[in-house]
């Protein structure tokens, strides 16, 4: 694809002299002369107003409508083409050629369609309208004291140089040429390699594997190679390595470097283990590390330490033994730098260990590519990421498909669920459950199905009816069930529940009731002003009355509310706290808050109130320790009510085992025993795993648990690779000006 660019874009870019023909430089270069139009054509009269030239012209200049200081010739043209005559109007070239241009004082390059076709040739003419390059070439483009020039062999356009004799001075095998200045060229072949080469009595090649130069000024010009840069000068000496990130020079009198980003390798201990330079990097496994710098991605192999293949792309990651790459919005992939096993997708990708999955757009719409490891692929409408396979929609239909693309469900189905060993599917409207084999374990005559577990199902037929099946036996429901974690209620027409088990077995007699909550081992009902409660059997715990609200917990004590007031009771409905609080909350560590007059304090099992109700808010308690809140200031207590935080700080948050303490903008860190591990001085705190990543002044630093400095060093930002237990830390490079006399004796950055 890049070769057709270039085939078609650059001839048009480098040549486009040959394409502007409706761009001219109408006035020659003399004052004394002037054009005027008449009837739509042009002529020149003096400045005495003397006509010279009748109006019978459609433009002067040069057809690339550049204006030269040329005093001697003039361009005209006449029926849509060019010719040239002398400073005294006389015609040195009638007007034939289809573009003019100057090319030094007395030659000039022109083109001419074939005769047999409407292709262009370009050739060169002296200045008294002889040939001197008869017009044989496909294009010809003026690079300093030569001529870039093209030509057809078989089917390909190829580039070489010729001077102005027509005597070739680099042979016509090239991809693309693009001249530099001062003689200097980059050389392109079909595969892609380009060499820099000095073209004086003979071609010098100055330096090779690159990626591109830039122009020459003041005889330097930038490399650019593997997304990096260095400076050369025009005869071919290394000024700069090619090692910076950005080099930048004004006139080559203020030249400024970038270096590449500093990255520090180190390991859970604080020791340094690796260093390497690039925009940014990360491991794909134990052994391989990626650099991406300037959109260019380079392996770096951290055993035998030393850098691999480069791809011009990012690495977004890995997919198999192949690499996921990213460039100019573009997603594919690739076993190499030199093999791409995927085609190039603008759309969303996706990807898990077994299959990548490409949004494709399409004349109907858009389409989704499957890609496996070894770079097979299948075209589907929809798909569902599974364990070792993966559900796509074919042709409206779905089917199952595993790592090899091969089928194990023929894409037969409207729909498709996995559960377990089993998927539900919908077959011509009607659903059912198969096994992987594509066996029926349900058989397809439901309206919808819903798993309760991996095995069991709920099933509603065309009547409404509601079953629980596992394939081997069926329930059939009074009306309907209900499911409450792992507490199955069927309901009947008369208002009426009963506890049934997983395969629909009553396990009670029905009762009127609506459930009311449930937990781990109990689930509650409420009928009128009586509450009942039941256990996983079926066995009645407790059946009381006179509650206005009962608030079920999976802790021994249960929150009860009567005429506006809460208390407690126990699982057997017996009242262990009586009914006196504004509010309570569900006993933590032994605790309970509890709300007097809109403060909140905490009693125990016993109800003695262990922390007086001094605080707007309050948590409950974990690890033996609850945030409070005391004249807008937070502090941590224990169960006994002492304060292990004071009460000053803004913002108290739990995170990870650890309390960050908030002061104004600055952070703090402390232990699950209150202890202070770091007052709050840092502008951000992020808690890892053993280990705090601190921001002060914009800089990155790694504390211990106990808040000593693993590292020390302040980097810009830390990252931690939890695979492999390494931080992997930054410096940002800094701009750095850079004196020629430095360069020139080696002292650079």
């Amino acid at each position: 694809m890049a070769k057709l660019i270039y085939i078609f874009l650059i001839p048009w870019s480098l040549f486009a002299y040959a394409s502007q023909a409706q761009a001219y430089a109408d006035i020659p270069h003399d004052s004394t002369l002037e054009v005027f139009l008449e009837n739509g054509k042009k002529g020149i009269k003096n400045e005495s107003g003397n006509i010279l030239l009748n109006a019978k012209y459609e433009a002067f200049g040069w057809s690339d409508g550049k204006s030269r200081n040329i005093s001697e010739f003039i361009g005209y043209k006449e029926n849509d083409l060019w010719g040239l005559m002398s400073r005294d109007f006389e015609t040195i070239s009638k007007a034939r050629y289809n573009c003019l241009i100057p090319y030094d004082d007395d030659l000039f390059i022109v083109s001419q369609k074939s005769k047999y076709s409407k292709v262009l040739f370009y050739g060169l003419i002296k200045a008294n309208g002889k040939p001197k390059i008869k017009p044989s070439y496909r294009n010809i483009y003026p690079a300093g004291n030569h001529l870039i020039t093209a030509t057809k062999k078989e089917k390909d356009i190829y580039f070489g140089i010729i001077n102005s004799s027509g005597k070739t001075e680099v042979p016509f095998e090239y991809f693309h040429i693009a001249y530099l200045g001062y003689n200097n060229f980059t050389l392109t072949k079909n595969n892609g390699e380009k060499e820099l080469i000095k073209l004086a009595s003979k071609p010098e090649v100055l330096l090779k594997n690159m990626d591109s130069v830039s122009t020459f000024r003041d005889g330097v010009a930038i490399i650019f190679r593997n997304g990096k840069q260095g400076l050369i000068r025009q005869d071919g000496k290394i000024l700069l390595p090619i090692e910076y990130k950005k080099i930048e020079w004004n006139n080559g009198k203020h030249i400024f470097v970038t270096p590449l980003d500093k990255w520090t390798i180190i390991n859970k201990k604080g020791r340094e283990i690796g260093m390497q330079e690039a925009d940014s990097i990360f491991y794909l496994n134990d052994s391989l590390l990626v650099k991406n710098t300037s959109s260019f991605a380079q392996i770096h192999n951290t055993i035998k330490q030393e850098n691999r293949q480069v791809f011009q792309a990012d690495i977004i990651g890995v997919f198999g033994d192949n690499f996921i790459l990213n460039k100019a919005t573009q997603t594919y992939i690739a076993r190499d730098s030199n093999k791409i096993i995927s085609e190039k997708f603008n759309g969303e990708v996706i990807w898990n260990e077994d299959f990548f999955v490409a949004k494709k757009k399409t004349y109907q719409g858009y389409e989704y590519i499957i890609i496996n490891t070894k770079g097979e692929s299948l075209a589907a409408d929809s798909y569902k990421f599974s364990d070792a396979s993966i559900a796509l929609k074919i042709k409206s239909n779905w089917g199952v498909f595993n790592k090899n693309l091969e089928e194990i469900i023929p894409p037969l189905y409207g729909k498709i669920q996995r559960n377990g060993a089993h998927y539900i599917v919908n077959f011509k409207d009607q659903y059912g459950v198969i096994d992987q084999e594509n066996n029926w374990i349900i058989p397809p005559q439901y309206r919808e199905i819903k798993p309760i577990d991996n095995s069991h199902y709920k099933m509603v037929d065309k009547y409404l009816r509601e079953f629980i099946a596992d394939g081997n036996q069926k329930s059939e429901a009074r009306l309907y069930y209900d499911f409450y974690g792992s507490f199955v209620v069927e309901q009947d027409l008369n208002d009426k529940f009963r506890l049934v088990d997983i395969n629909g077995n009553a396990l009670t007699d029905f009762m009127k009731g609506k459930y009311s909550g449930h937990g781990n081992s109990a689930i509650l009902f409420r009928n009128g002003d009586q509450h009942i409660s039941l256990n996983k059997h079926g066995d009645q715990l407790f059946r009381i009355n006179s509650y206005d609200t009962i608030i079920f917990s999976n802790d021994e004590y249960i929150a009860i509310q009567k005429n506006g007031h809460w208390g407690f009771i126990n699982h057997d409905g017996i009242l262990r706290i009586a009914n006196r609080y504004d509010a309570v909350r569900s006993f933590h560590d032994d605790r309970s808050a509890i709300k007097i007059r809109n403060s909140w304090g905490f009693i125990n099992r016993s109800e003695d109130l262990v922390i007086q109700p001094y605080y707007s808010k309050v948590s409950d308690f974990e690890n033996n320790t609850a945030f409070v809140l005391f004249n807008n200031k937070y502090g941590l207590v224990d169960v006994n009510g002492n304060f292990i935080i004071e009460a000053e700080y803004d913002e108290i948050i739990k995170e990870k085992g650890f309390y960050l303490l908030r002061k104004g903008s600055k952070w703090g860190i402390a232990n699950l025993n209150g202890n202070v591990i770091s007052y709050p001085n840092f502008d951000n705190i992020v808690v890892g795993n053993d280990f705090f990543k601190v921001e002060k002044y914009e800089t990155t630093r790694i504390l211990s648990e106990k808040g000593t400095s693993l590292i020390d060093n302040q980097y810009d930002e830390i990252y931690f690779d939890e695979k492999l237990n390494v931080f992997l830390a930054k410096k940002k490079a800094k701009k750095k000006q850079v004196f020629l006399t430095d360069i020139l004796s080696g002292d650079y950055p």
